[in-house]
């Protein structure tokens, strides 16, 4: 590919000069350190998946959630387990990329969470997931941003063959789900092949969205909400980007985000019963609240029998 990959030195150094942590994507705590190496937050713990499993009480699953839907799950959580005083639910976050890579290494938490198809994807290829179980609940836009104050005054997608923009920030498409839409839009607006060899390939798309904030890249892209209103750094990365445009849904697959119970879910009774919960009136209005945005009327499910 023409495309410059960024390796785990480069990026791991990369992140030493920002004068800020993104809080949300801590990869230190699970000694995941591609992409980019973030150091610990007092605000956020990122807990570390026990091999095979955590030891659960039947009244209680293990969820494996991406690190840009903190506050959302955080707030979901508490809800579920008010209602369900005698129900826990343990919550490991982390990027969506090392959770993948967690659960193919042998680790089998009761659901994954996934910001679009690619993830979960990545996952039921391997017939890891209960296909009966897999449901959508919500969804993102996909945004181009600049750095603050956006310097080579990028409007469109078009801007982005100015001989000036010569370095574009996307997460790997074959890795994430928002740098395949990417790809998908970009091939179908023609412009793919046109600038190619500006993209600056992550390995996380928080890492795309860091090369952004530092000036590290010119351009890059990210889904709207997620982490800029979904994370607890929410506040500090809006301060540092500009959202420049807003990719039509029209250029990409629908963007969903998913929920699916594994095969050796140790409690599948509550497992289901919390992807239920996920489209209820009660969590979605949470969602919306938190930075998650709820689907299209219409758009309930995405179940495969």
């Amino acid at each position: 590919m023409k495309q410059t990959r960024f390796g785990l030195a480069l990026a791991a150094a990369a992140v030493l000069l920002t004068s800020f942590a993104l809080t949300g994507c801590n990869r230190e705590a699970t000694g995941e350190t591609g992409g980019v190496s973030q150091g610990g937050s007092p605000a956020v713990t990122v807990s570390n998946p026990s091999a095979g499993g955590s030891a659960q009480s039947g009244n209680s699953i293990e969820i494996y959630v991406p690190c840009g839907m903190i506050n959302p799950f955080n707030a979901m959580k508490k809800d579920f387990e008010s209602a369900h005083p005698d129900k826990k639910l343990n919550i490991v976050y982390n990027n969506a990329v090392v959770l993948v890579r967690h659960i193919l290494k042998g680790k089998r938490p009761d659901i994954l969470i996934s910001p679009g198809d690619k993830e979960l994807g990545t996952v039921a290829e391997k017939g890891i997931i209960d296909e009966s179980t897999r449901t959508a609940f919500g969804t993102y836009k996909l945004v181009m941003i600049v750095p603050k104050g956006n310097k080579y005054n990028v409007k469109a997608l078009q801007d982005l063959t100015k001989p000036e923009i010569r370095g574009i920030a996307m997460p790997d498409p074959d890795l994430n789900s928002v740098g395949e839409y990417t790809k998908q839009s970009l091939t179908k607006l023609g412009s793919w092949d046109n600038i190619e060899k500006k993209f600056l390939i992550t390995e996380f798309p928080i890492s795309a969205l860091d090369f952004v904030s530092q000036k590290k890249a010119d351009v890059g892209f990210s889904y709207l909400t997620c982490p800029l209103e979904s994370a607890p750094e929410k506040n500090v990365t809006s301060r540092t980007v500009d959202v420049i445009d807003v990719i039509p849904d029209d250029t990409h697959k629908p963007i969903l985000v998913l929920g699916a119970m594994l095969n050796e879910a140790k409690n599948k009774e509550m497992a289901k019963e919390f992807l239920a919960y996920l489209s209820t009136q009660k969590a979605q209005a949470i969602m919306a609240k938190e930075g998650l945005p709820n689907l299209p009327k219409g758009v309930q499910s995405a179940r495969k029998s």
